[in-house]
């Protein structure tokens, strides 16, 4: 510590000191919560915490932080009532002179300091999205406490705790705080930061674009703050997403600009999008974000319930901020007799009794919400989307009386706070949807929105919403609504969605529109969608687009454009051409597919097998050894006795016996418990399996109809197998063309089969 600071630290806390002697000797109480109490109230009127006091006059000097200048107001305050209580007069002068020669040397404000601003500064948790703590009304009236409550650390915090101090000590690190809403992620983020030495940074970019933009400006000792990270990594167009990703890890690899701290918070279910291998065939869309997490990243898992420990210490801290007593009393159990603390003192239980006993339009507009958003609406939605979809959620009595003023007098019921923090639906500004509507927006409450995706995963969506979210959605999220619709087996509206994306400029979609096409069985209005969605830029187009014409046998068409995706690079295209070519000339499909291998796409794997065979054919067994090897190993370690009895057909009896024995031990290494794979149900989607089950039940025992019904709401709620086992049934009560047309065109969200759609062409420059 400084002499300077040191002295500062001295004269404030035998000021401190003196304050508490004087009022004993007048036969009252101390404490700094006191304190905190008094100077909110006339004549000081400044918000100083407990906390902040704390880190001020700390027991320990060598921890003592000297208040910055923006401070210096809330400090004069201080030293006024402390000299009050002392029986003191201040000197003014002398405690502002004290406090600027204390004040450590510091980066110049100018553009050289990078983004954001020094954490020291940063006073409004609220600003960074922590959540307001309820107020509970039987607690009022007596003593005031912290606009948050006493925190309690917990096993996480100790892990972040161990990042946080690598990077005080000159280390660049990632932490990504992963738990449900509502459970502790930015308030441990929040105490983790303010945990830093003096001069470091906090900067919170508003969105990825912000985040690019200035993360080059990026300088040492600064904390990049990305709360709810998914709104950074998981855009809507992941190339966004992708390239922030790139950029994360050039700085946390710089060292030229180290130690720098990246702070993020997501949703399980968004951490499993991000982190997870793509599935075979499937576009690896977040390959970069993968990579950061698997590299440089640190994951820590937030529990959603406080263990027996943590509420020990709960307890504890409890005898000082009733608030915690309060909350832990009124939270429910679980089975393992833990308690969801955080969540309670967010308000969740108080939001869902707001929400189930809202009257019937205040209700049905958070519902709309709920729907909307699981359907994969972005946060902020349009009033006009609300006013829109509402009549679809409303009874008959209930539309009869609906006007402009009972709308506005539900959202004002909806936006009113509940307890000290926001109610189920609240205005707020909307900075990305620059749409012709000038009406506000609303935000749903995230632990509303986290409950409605398993307990409404099952309901059936109204019409109306789906021509409201046409109507007035964020083109962003036109594609995410358009593929909620297509696992309905609401063909008809994924392909407007889709459209209504590529007229907006997302050339994501064309593809998609293709797809669709093609899978209603109207190949020739496909084609040229693939046409425009290569020539926007997508590897995979053409390649599809052969294999379409190579099913209806269209081989003069296909080949051009297998030859035209080979010479982008396309793998999967190598592959296709090479086995179409492979029984007419073996040597052109054998140098396709090796250098498909060579190409090191994921889908290369597929070509090791016919490689090994025909270089085995040919001759070239050493080489064929090797790819067979390769396949082996990659795919099934019971695939090394196959090899073993091709090397034995062969001749090759010693290399067969070598292999016959890594199969034996592959084999006897092998685990004896059988797992079934874990079924990764899509975010958006719930469950809706029971429905698919049921819905077979009832065609086994001869109940067609009820099933046909059980099926649509399967579909509905996102089941994919819910359309085929309705053409199934269809089929065998005698109603094939009835089936036929559901397979080409779906169904409405009415539950009639759908009408074919009338044909747009692609968009053109």
């Amino acid at each position: 510590m400084e002499d300077a600071a040191h002295a500062f630290y001295e004269e404030l806390r035998a000021l401190e000191i003196r304050a508490k002697h004087g009022r004993r000797a007048a036969g009252k109480l101390y404490s700094r919560r006191l304190t905190q109490t008094v100077l909110r109230k006339d004549p000081y009127r400044v918000s100083v915490g407990a906390q902040r006091i704390s880190t001020w006059v700390p027991e320990d000097p060598r921890a003592a932080q000297v208040p910055s200048p923006a401070s210096s107001d809330n400090l004069m305050a201080l030293v006024q009532l402390w000299s009050h209580w002392s029986g003191e007069h201040p000197d003014e002068r002398r405690w502002r002179n004290l406090l600027d020669q204390a004040q450590p040397v510091r980066p110049s404000r100018n553009s050289t300091a990078g983004p954001g601003q020094l954490i020291a500064e940063v006073n409004d948790p609220f600003s960074l999205e922590v959540h307001r703590a309820v107020e509970f009304a039987s607690l009022r009236g007596g003593e005031e406490w912290g606009v948050l409550p006493a925190y309690v650390p917990r096993a996480h915090d100790a892990r972040i705790g161990k990042a946080i101090g690598e990077a005080a000590a000159g280390v660049s690190r990632l932490v990504l705080l992963v738990g449900e809403s509502s459970t502790g992620k930015t308030r441990a983020c929040w105490e983790a930061v303010h945990s830093l030495p003096q001069g470091w940074r906090l900067w919170h970019p508003l969105d990825p674009d912000a985040a690019l933009e200035a993360i080059g400006q990026i300088r040492p000792r600064t904390v990049m703050w990305l709360d709810e990270s998914q709104r950074y990594l998981l855009t809507s167009d992941p190339r966004l997403g992708e390239r922030l990703a790139v950029a994360l890890r050039t700085l946390l690899c710089d060292s030229k600009r180290a130690p720098v701290m990246v702070l993020g918070s997501v949703w399980p279910r968004y951490c499993d999008v991000l982190t997870r291998d793509p599935r075979d065939g499937e576009v690896d869309s977040h390959a970069q974000a993968r990579a950061l997490l698997s590299a440089l990243g640190t994951v820590v898992e937030i529990p959603s319930s406080f263990t027996r420990q943590d509420l020990d210490a709960l307890s504890v801290a409890a005898e000082h901020d009733p608030r915690l007593a309060y909350a832990a009393d009124r939270a429910e159990p679980n089975y393992m007799h833990e308690k969801q603390i955080t969540q309670f003192l967010a308000g969740a239980p108080a939001l869902l009794q707001r929400y189930h006993t809202a009257p019937g339009l205040a209700k049905a507009l958070i519902e709309v919400a709920m729907d909307a958003r699981r359907l994969g609406h972005g946060t902020s939605i349009s009033q006009a989307l609300l006013e829109s979809a509402v009549q679809g959620y409303l009874t008959a009595p209930e539309q009869d009386s609906f006007t402009r003023a009972s709308l506005e007098r539900a959202l004002a019921h909806n936006a009113e706070p509940l307890h000290g923090i926001r109610g189920p639906l609240t205005p707020v500004r909307d900075p990305q949807d620059n749409s012709a509507s000038d009406k506000p927006h609303y935000r749903l409450a995230d632990y509303l929105d986290q409950h409605a995706r398993s307990a409404r995963s099952a309901t059936i969506v109204p019409a109306p919403l789906w021509d409201a979210l046409l109507d007035h959605a964020p083109r962003t999220d036109l594609r995410a609504l358009g593929d909620s619709a297509r696992r309905r087996g609401l063909l008809q509206l994924a392909v407007r969605f889709h459209k209504a994306a590529a007229a907006a400029g997302d050339t994501l979609a064309l593809e998609s529109v293709a797809q669709l096409l093609e899978e209603a069985g109207r190949v020739w209005e496909a084609l040229p969608w693939y046409e425009c969605a290569a020539s926007a830029g997508s590897n995979s187009a053409l390649e599809r687009a052969a294999s379409m014409m190579l099913e209806i046998d269209q081989y003069g068409l296909a080949f051009p454009l297998l030859r035209r995706a080979v010479k982008v690079g396309n793998t999967s295209a190598m592959i296709t051409l090479a086995m179409k070519t492979e029984t007419h000339d073996k040597e052109a499909a054998l140098l396709l597919y090796l250098r498909a291998i060579e190409a090191g796409n994921p889908n290369a794997i597929n070509a090791l097998w016919p490689a090994a065979f025909l270089l085995a054919e040919s001759g070239r067994v050493d080489e064929a050894i090797v790819l067979y090897e390769r396949f082996a190993l990659t795919r099934n370690h019971r695939y090394l006795s196959v090899v073993a009895v091709m090397l034995e057909d062969s001749g090759h009896t010693e290399a067969a016996i070598d292999w016959h024995q890594r199969s034996a031990a592959a084999r006897q290494a092998e685990t004896e418990t059988v797992s079934a794979d874990a079924v990764r149900e899509h975010p958006e989607a719930g469950n809706p399996w029971p429905l698919l089950t049921r819905a077979r039940t009832l065609v086994k025992t001869g109940r067609a109809d009820e099933a046909l019904k059980w099926c649509q709401r399967a579909g509905e709620a996102g089941e994919c197998g819910a359309l085929q086992l309705m053409t199934e049934t269809l089929a065998a009560q005698g109603r094939t063309e009835e089936g036929n047309r559901l397979r080409q065109y779906g169904w409405e969200p009415s539950g009639d089969v759908a009408e074919p759609w009338k044909s747009d062409p692609p968009p053109t420059d």
